[in-house]
C-alpha cells in the first residue's frame, strides 16, 4: 500500500483524533491527501469537491450524524469505503451497532494505529467480491451463449420425435440463468 495516492476525508470534530487518524495513515501511505470536515456544510462541500477513496467518520460531528454521512456516501458512490472511528464505549450502544453493521468497517480510537490494516482487509474483500461477480457474470454469459447456439441449431434441425422436449428443456434452462 506504500506509494499509493489515497484520498481520505476525515469527518471528526476533535483535532486530537484527526491527528491520530492522519498519523496512522501517514505511516502507511506516503502519498496521501487528507480532507478534514468538522461540520455538515464542510463535509458536503468537500465530498463534492473531490471523491475520496475513504471516509473515516465519528458517530456524530456537530450538526451531522454518522448515519447521515454514511447514507450520503453510499448513495453517491458505494465504492467509497466508509469507516467509523469511534470511542470504545459506543460500540455497545444499540443504535450505533446498527450504524456499525452498515459501515464497511469500524475501529476504536484506542486502536486507530491499526487503521491501515483494516483498510487493506476491506479492499481485499471488496476486490474478491468484484472478482467473484465478474467470474459469475462470465459464466452466465457463456451459458446463455451456449443455450442460444443450441436453440438455434435445434430450430434449424429437421423435425424429430423428441424435438419439442429438448426445446422445452432449453427454454427452462434459459429461464433459470436469468
Amino acid at each position: 500500500m506504500k506509494n499509493h495516492l489515497i484520498k481520505v476525508l476525515i469527518l471528526h470534530s476533535l483535532d486530537e483524533d484527526i491527528e491520530r487518524i492522519k498519523n496512522a495513515l501517514d505511516n502507511q501511505f506516503l502519498k496521501g491527501v487528507f480532507l478534514i470536515a468538522k461540520s455538515k456544510d464542510s463535509f458536503f462541500e468537500k465530498i463534492k469537491w473531490v471523491k475520496p477513496d475513504i471516509v473515516v467518520s465519528d458517530v456524530n460531528v456537530d450538526d451531522l450524524t454518522g448515519a447521515n454521512a454514511l447514507i450520503f456516501v453510499k448513495e453517491t458512490d458505494p465504492s467509497i469505503l466508509f469507516i467509523l472511528a469511534l470511542e470504545e464505549s459506543l460500540i455497545e450502544d444499540e443504535l450505533i451497532s446498527k450504524l456499525i453493521e452498515e459501515a464497511d468497517a469500524n475501529i476504536t480510537m484506542k486502536k486507530i494505529e491499526e487503521l491501515p490494516t483494516v483498510i487493506k482487509t476491506i479492499k481485499e474483500e471488496k476486490s474478491n467480491q468484484i472478482e467473484k461477480e465478474v467470474r459469475r457474470n462470465a459464466s452466465i454469459y457463456k451459458s446463455k451463449k451456449m443455450l442460444f447456439k443450441a436453440m438455434t441449431y435445434l430450430d434449424q434441425a429437421i423435425d424429430f420425435k423428441q424435438k419439442s422436449v429438448i426445446e422445452d428443456c432449453l427454454k427452462m434452462a434459459s429461464d433459470n440463468i436469468r
